[in-house]
């Protein structure tokens, strides 16, 4: 494990940079012209996409217990967790952040597999995945008792020497995990705590309404991102309709807490800028 000090964060000049649309047919932004000032600031906020009126949006994902990502093959969205992930390790050592990644056909997180921050090597195996859930959930109950005996209310209010990493539970097209009563129950424990105690939960698929997820339990996700849906059925199941009718690659409708509705173009981050961000840590780590 590295030492703080010996860690070497890269800078988001490896990002390729882009002065314009890529293309002025899908309008899509480049995750380094949404990455500025106020996002290298905090550690834990990253970029989600830009309105129709050139309104940039951030979340702080510090303050989410997790966010659930919905969308057709091909819709932008496994674009969108990767825009996530570099934006983290853009600022975070392994120290600071952790990510346990659960993906059964290790398509989309393979690429960070050797990366320090990971917790283990991407989960593809069913019964690893309910061991390590497993593992959330006595964490869970670690960091509830350490605030008790500190007297604090989450782990922000904790000193600098006292400092414990977020870690951020990736979940990919693992409809079967996460319907288990003992895994589901350990998800649910995510997102009504999980932001106190630094533990959040990013889960996503392209397949919500054939394989039936628990709706009590994308009730509970603060954030739910829509991408392009195969049915006007599907949208309407997930509570956003006209989610079927987005035909712009990457464009996708945020419901905020079941409240609020908008509609953003979410940042494009090219295998290029992916694939120099981990050369970069493995090189100089």
């Amino acid at each position: 494990m590295y030492k703080n000090s010996d860690y070497v964060l890269p800078s988001k000049d490896l990002l390729e940079k882009r002065s314009k649309d890529l293309s002025n047919e899908n309008k899509y932004y480049s995750l380094s012209k949404l990455t500025f000032k106020k996002d290298l600031k905090a550690k834990l906020v990253v970029p989600v996409g830009i309105d129709n009126k050139k309104q940039k949006y951030y979340m702080d994902l510090k303050n989410i217990s997790g966010i659930f990502i919905e969308g057709e093959t091909g819709s932008g969205k496994s674009v969108f967790i990767d825009s996530i992930i570099i934006s983290l390790l853009l600022k975070n050592t392994p120290h600071e952040l952790r990510l346990l990644c659960i993906d059964p056909k290790i398509v989309e997180l393979k690429a960070y597999e050797e990366l320090p921050h990971l917790m283990s090597y991407v989960i593809s195996d069913f019964n690893k995945g309910k061991v390590w859930l497993t593992g959330i959930s006595n964490l869970l109950k670690e960091r509830e008792d350490i605030l008790k005996a500190k007297n604090v209310n989450e782990i922000e209010e904790l000193n600098e020497t006292e400092k414990l990493p977020h870690v951020i539970v990736f979940i990919d097209e693992s409809f079967d995990l996460i319907n288990q009563d003992e895994t589901k129950k350990v998800l649910k424990e995510i997102l009504k705590k999980g932001d106190k105690l630094g533990v959040h939960l990013i889960m996503a698929t392209n397949s919500y309404l054939k394989n039936g997820y628990d709706k009590s339990l994308l009730k509970l996700f603060p954030y739910v991102f829509t991408f392009d849906l195969s049915s006007k059925e599907q949208s309407k199941l997930i509570n956003i309709e006209g989610a079927d009718l987005l035909t712009v690659y990457g464009e996708a409708f945020i419901n905020i807490r079941n409240k609020d509705v908008i509609k953003v173009q979410t940042p494009y981050t090219s295998e290029k800028d992916i694939n120099e961000v981990i050369k970069f840590i493995k090189e100089n780590n």
